[in-house]
């Protein structure tokens, strides 16, 4: 076993993500992508909405209702500037076929392990796939005359015999 956490595994032969399972000498190769799943928006919306409160006191047309704006949309736009920074990390396994997400994590720790585990199985199935190949003895090889022998037309020779 080459990794295993929870209901992921990936082996030799398989990655397994929960109910799904990949062969490994199926995969072309793996991608990391991040994204944010939380956008810019609701920060900039808290900030203005906050500046406005600010900018009331500070001309001296908002009273305490202005403070306190200040203070909620202030601790607001903290709240979504801390969440818009999150970073999902979504792993994606690419076959001649087609291109499947396999996990979607915040932690880049799982998401590097998992993916260097994928890419050693993919390593050590090309190794063995090599290394089987290059086993085959050119004893294992038919001879040049029995080729010839096997032609097609040679065998429609001793069928028919003389006669064609």
């Amino acid at each position: 076993m080459l990794y295993q956490n929870g209901n992921v595994s990936v082996d030799l032969t398989f990655a397994r993500f929960g109910p799904k399972s990949y062969a490994i000498n199926k995969i072309n190769s793996v991608e990391v992508r991040e994204r944010q799943p939380y956008g810019q928006g609701l920060p900039v919306a808290f900030g203005i909405v906050a500046f406005a409160c600010l900018m009331s006191i500070l001309t001296g047309s908002g009273g305490l209702g202005a403070g306190v704006g200040v203070a909620v949309f202030g601790a607001f736009t903290y709240w979504a500037w801390q969440r818009h920074k999150i970073l999902e990390y979504r792993l994606f396994l690419m076959t001649s076929s087609s291109e499947a997400q396999a996990l979607t994590t915040r932690s880049i720790d799982q998401i590097g392990e998992l993916r260097d585990a994928i890419e050693t199985a993919m390593s050590r199935q090309h190794e063995r796939t090599v290394s089987v190949r290059h086993e085959i003895s050119h004893d294992d090889m038919p001879r040049t005359e029995e080729m010839k022998q096997a032609r097609p037309g040679n065998i429609r020779q001793r069928v028919l015999g003389s006669q064609a």
